[in-house]
C-alpha cells in the first residue's frame, strides 16, 4: 500500500487587496511526485469548523505557491476574523493533515465608502 508522503512545510501568508486575498505557501514535493493539488479550508473560529473553499490543482514544481481566494462569511454574521488552513492531496486522493493555521482580519483593511454627492458653487 502506497504511503502518503506529502510533507506540508507551509507557512501561510496573506496579501489583501480590495477584491480578496492571496494565500502563499511552500510545499516539499514527494518522491516520486504524485502531488495532485491543495485544498484551502476556512473557519470562523480558531482550530475548528473548517469548510473547503477552494481546490487548487498542482501544475509544476515551484519554491512557493499562491492562490487568490474570496473570503466568505455567513450573511449578517458580523464575522471579521477568519482562519485558514491548507492540505495537499495526491493522485489517489490521499489527503495530508492541516497546515499551520493563519488568522486574517478584515476590520482594519476595508476602506470607507466613496463619497457620492459632491457639489461646487461658483461665485
Amino acid at each position: 500500500m502506497k504511503k502518503l508522503l506529502l510533507a506540508l512545510l507551509m507557512v501561510l501568508v496573506f496579501a489583501f487587496s480590495s477584491h480578496g486575498a492571496t494565500l502563499f505557501w511552500s510545499q516539499e514535493l514527494p518522491d516520486p511526485n504524485d502531488l495532485a493539488g491543495w485544498r484551502v479550508y476556512q473557519s470562523h473560529a480558531p482550530g475548528t469548523g473548517y469548510f473547503k473553499v477552494k481546490e487548487i490543482p498542482f501544475v509544476s514544481p515551484s519554491t512557493e505557491y499562491s492562490t487568490e481566494i474570496t473570503i466568505s462569511s455567513p450573511v449578517d454574521s458580523g464575522t471579521k476574523t477568519f482562519y485558514f488552513v491548507i492540505t495537499s492531496f495526491d493522485t489517489s486522493q490521499n489527503e495530508s493533515g492541516y497546515s499551520n493555521e493563519v488568522m486574517f482580519s478584515v476590520t482594519d483593511v476595508i476602506a470607507p465608502k466613496v463619497p457620492f454627492i459632491i457639489r461646487i458653487i461658483g461665485q
